[in-house]
């Protein structure tokens, strides 16, 4: 895909994913129960289960190891379609807003009578 600006930049120590962060999820995962709730959706209050070794069509685990919103910790195991639609939702507010601030204060009218 050309013109792509996704998450593909960078390593993924850069990106936060590195060493340190697989060895937070293994250490993690291991005191996870067989079923728990889903980090990113006890934020807001809509809560469901996940299982611990749910697994995606890919055969990867359906888990992330969601960071919060600062990136300085974790919030827990989430479920990935959670995860993403969060990742999601937070950068559309992010283009937005660089959106707005662009527009031009007055808008453009084909007709001034």
């Amino acid at each position: 895909m050309p013109g792509f600006a996704g998450a593909t930049h960078g390593s993924t120590t850069e990106r936060g994913y590195g060493n340190n962060h697989m060895q937070a999820r293994r250490k993690a995962f291991t005191q996870l129960p067989e079923w728990s709730y889903c980090a990113r959706c006890g934020l807001t209050g809509r809560r469901h289960l996940i299982w611990k070794h749910a697994k995606d069509k890919l055969g990867r685990s359906a888990l992330h190891y969601d960071h919060n919103d600062q990136r300085d910790g974790y919030l827990g195991f989430s479920d990935r379609v959670c995860n993403l639609r969060a990742g999601a939702a937070k950068g559309g507010r992010v283009v937005a807003a660089r959106r707005a601030s662009r527009r031009h204060p007055r808008p453009w009218r084909s007709r001034q009578w």
